[in-house]
């Protein structure tokens, strides 16, 4: 973890003109991380900023041309770039230091995006397009994604950006379903998820309850990001918002909800169908897998093997 954060800082540096040695940023991360157990987004700031002294600057200069590119093209982290992308998905951010995250996607793929709080750009909203202006690549846990930081810029476009999802159908075990799944609140404004009431856009709010559902599903290869929204959710568990909501107010326990969903599909087998953006799949119809015995022991056998 320390490496991974150590060259991290050092590759924005190095993009900036100037080349610090990994094993100095070690140094100082070793030292906030194991001895004074600082959280780590929070001692990568502290290093970021003490090289930054250092080096007696204010911001790492870039370069304000930066390509533009389509997702697809972004293949390592370190990269400058710019792209045009459709908002596809907004999550709650588990940070203080991110204001916010989610999917964006355009005709070539789709991809993560982190927005910094320190960046103070606008919010974006799902659905929108935007030209995201000198942003950084990054890889976390082995996945592109993009950084936008207080160099970059979030201009808002007219034009809709395609993203020409493949419609394909997959065959599959689930094998694990996300924490946030179940019965969720959004802003009546912008559909963001809320947290105890409160908008990140909006502030205070008064939630509308809604079902979703964020699993993983196996199909002997690979594997995929399954989000299924109330429509589905309904339909596969036989569960709608009033029941959830029910459920909760009788056991004094949210997590009860998240627990029902996985008790139907954690573990089973299912045909899928829906839009394919990258790894990242929309269910637009999910109903459980009827296979000869011979079949449904070949696929397990697949799954286990991985």
């Amino acid at each position: 973890m320390i490496r991974r954060i150590a060259e991290e800082i050092r590759r924005e540096f190095f993009l900036g003109g100037h080349d610090i040695p990994v094993e100095e940023i070690e140094k100082r991360l070793e030292i906030l991380l194991l001895k004074f157990r600082v959280p780590e987004d929070e001692a990568k700031r502290s290093v970021y900023n003490y090289f930054l002294k250092e080096l007696n600057l204010k911001f790492l200069p870039v370069s304000r041309d930066s390509e533009l590119v389509k997702i697809s093209d972004i293949r390592e982290g370190g990269r400058w770039v710019s792209l045009k992308a459709k908002v596809l998905e907004i999550w709650e951010p588990r940070s203080d230091s991110v204001s916010q995250v989610g999917l964006i996607g355009d005709e070539t793929g789709i991809m993560k995006f982190v927005v910094w709080s320190k960046s103070e750009l606008p919010d974006v909203e799902e659905g929108k397009s935007y030209l995201f202006k000198n942003v950084i690549s990054d890889v976390y846990q082995g996945r592109i994604q993009i950084n936008v930081n207080r160099n970059s810029e979030i201009i808002e476009l007219q034009e809709d950006i395609s993203t020409r999802p493949r419609e394909i159908e997959l065959r599959g075990a689930v094998v694990d379903i996300y924490s946030g799944s179940g019965l969720i609140q959004r802003c009546p404004e912008c559909r963001r998820i809320i947290n105890k009431g409160i908008c990140a856009t909006h502030g205070k709010v008064t939630g509308i309850y809604d079902l979703r559902v964020r699993a993983v599903l196996d199909d002997g290869e690979e594997t995929y990001d399954l989000f299924l929204d109330s429509e589905r959710v309904q339909k596969l568990c036989n569960l709608d918002v009033e029941r959830a909501k029910k459920m909760i107010a009788e056991s004094l326990d949210k997590s009860v909800v998240e627990d029902y969903i996985a008790e139907k599909l954690f573990g089973k087998y299912f045909t899928v169908k829906g839009r394919m953006l990258g790894r990242y799949f929309f269910v637009e119809g999910m109903r459980p897998l009827e296979l000869q015995r011979e079949e449904l022991e070949e696929l397990f056998e697949e799954v286990e093997m991985k």
